[in-house]
C-alpha cells in the first residue's frame, strides 16, 4: 500500500508476522513480536513513487496443481527477464502469489489501510546495516564498502601464528607416557573389578 511516499507489506510465516515498510530510501524489516527493526539501504528501484504493478499479465501456463497438499488452479506469467511468478487461486479469490522462491499467502484484501501500519517505532532495538553494502557502480561489487581497508591484518596473522604456537608446545610437553599409563591402569582396575565380582548373586532364583 502506498502511504505518503512509503510502501508497506505485512507478511505472516509460520510463526511470525512482521512488516517490510519501505521509506526514505531505506528498507525496515519490523518485528512487533520482537520489538525490532532491521533497517538496510533500499535501491533507487524500491524506492521509486511510481512503483506500480501492471494493470494485466500476460498468462503462458495455467492448470491444476498442488500446494500444500492441495490442489489448486494456477496461472503462470513471465516477466521481460524472465522471473516467473505464479498466482494460486482458490475458487475465484486469490489464495497466495509464489515469486523468487517464496510463497505469499493472501489472508486478506482491505480497502482501507491502517496508517499504523507505516509507523516505524522508535523504541524497537535497530540493526542497521545500511551503509554496509555502498557501491559506485550499481550491480558491481567494485567499491564496497566492508569496513576492512583499515583492518589490522598483520596483527591478525600474529595473533593466530601465536595460538598455533602455543597449542604445538603444550602438545609436545605433554607427558603421553604417564596418559598411557593411566589408562592402561583404569583398564586394569575394571578387569580386576569385572573378574571379582561376586555373579552368583545375578543367577539366584
Amino acid at each position: 500500500s502506498e502511504h505518503a511516499g512509503s510502501y508497506c507489506m505485512k507478511a505472516s510465516e509460520k510463526t511470525e508476522t512482521f512488516r517490510i515498510i519501505i521509506a526514505d530510501g531505506f528498507y525496515y524489516l519490523i518485528s512487533d513480536a520482537e520489538r525490532s527493526i532491521l533497517k538496510m539501504d533500499a535501491s533507487e528501484d524500491d524506492t521509486d513513487d511510481t512503483m506500480t504493478f501492471p494493470e494485466t499479465y500476460e498468462v503462458f501456463s495455467s492448470g491444476n496443481d498442488k500446494l500444500d497438499g492441495k490442489s489448486y488452479y494456477y496461472e503462470k506469467t513471465k516477466e521481460d527477464d524472465g522471473t516467473i511468478t505464479t498466482y494460486w487461486y482458490k475458487g475465484n479469490d486469490l489464495y497466495a502469489i509464489q515469486y523468487a522462491g517464496s510463497i505469499f499467502y493472501i489472508t486478506s484484501v482491505v480497502q482501507k489501510t491502517d496508517a499504523s501500519l507505516f509507523n516505524i517505532p522508535s523504541d524497537y532495538e535497530v540493526m542497521d546495516l545500511s551503509g554496509l553494502f555502498s557501491s559506485d557502480d550499481e550491480g558491481s561489487s567494485e567499491g564496497w564498502d566492508f569496513g576492512l581497508d583499515d583492518y589490522d591484518w598483520d596483527a591478525l596473522a600474529q595473533s593466530i601464528g601465536d595460538s598455533a604456537q602455543e597449542y604445538a608446545d603444550y602438545f609436545e610437553s605433554y607427558d603421553w607416557d604417564a596418559l598411557a599409563q593411566s589408562i592402561e591402569d583404569t583398564a586394569q582396575e575394571y578387569a580386576d573389578s569385572i573378574q571379582n565380582y561376586d555373579w552368583s548373586s545375578w543367577f539366584t532364583l
